[in-house]
């Protein structure tokens, strides 16, 4: 009654390698190691290595082949399979609903491994799959990020944010950057931190504008100006 033999995996590409390099065939490899021709055979065309084998003829096989253990015995890791365009979505999906801010394209694809093309097809994508849902893709000069898909709530913020400039007025640090910039005291290259705050809210506000002449200096708006001048 024969037993079933047993047979685990050998790297035959390697111990391949290693017989071209050294000039050798497969039967002075099995005549050197004592390791047998059948058995040189399976490790070159199947990757198998008869759990049968003498160890220290296996041992004989690694060291005249100048290999490890590890080389010839271990399997090579699994092959992942490419990213689905599925695949895409959910990791976007999954990634704007942990940041939640607003983000970059160019930020987005270099967190995400991916090139814009890439991005911006999953981004198509995944917006039609979050509208069924009441959701969309929110895209501005800011960047991206998912937001309802009834737009009502982010205009009623905005009433809200104009309402609130309307009925508390300018603070006095804002009013002192507003007069500056009105008497052309404060330039794009040389603005303090605490400015930049001020006049990115003016800005929002309609008070000032991005100067591009000499200076690149800050200016305020139109409707600013004539304020000034009634007064």
């Amino acid at each position: 009654m024969s037993r079933t033999q047993r047979v685990v995996y050998a790297n035959g590409s390697k111990v391949r390698d290693r017989i071209l390099e050294a000039g050798i065939s497969e039967r002075e490899l099995a005549r050197r190691t004592s390791i047998g021709d059948a058995t040189v055979r399976a490790i070159l065309h199947r990757n198998e290595l008869n759990t049968s084998a003498q160890v220290a003829d296996i041992y004989r096989l690694i060291n005249d082949l100048g290999l490890n253990p590890g080389q010839l015995l271990d399997p090579p890791p699994p092959v992942e399979p490419d990213d689905t365009p599925d695949d895409d979505i959910t990791v976007l999906a999954q990634l704007l609903q942990i940041v939640k801010t607003m983000q970059s394209p160019e930020r987005l694809a270099i967190a995400l491994e991916w090139d814009l093309k890439r991005l911006h097809t999953t981004l198509h994508a995944l917006d039609a799959r979050l509208r069924p849902l009441g959701l969309r893709i929110h895209r501005n000069t800011m960047g991206v990020t998912m937001r309802p898909l009834d737009d009502r709530a982010d205009r009623a913020h905005a009433r809200l944010a104009e309402l609130r400039d309307d009925q508390e007025g300018l603070k006095q640090s804002a009013a002192r950057v507003l007069y500056a910039v009105f008497t052309s005291n404060i330039s794009t290259r040389e603005t303090r931190n605490d400015h930049q705050v001020q006049l990115g809210a003016l800005k929002n506000r309609g008070a000032v504008a991005f100067g591009t002449g000499n200076g690149n200096r800050f200016t305020v708006t139109e409707d600013v100006a004539y304020a000034f001048d009634v007064k």
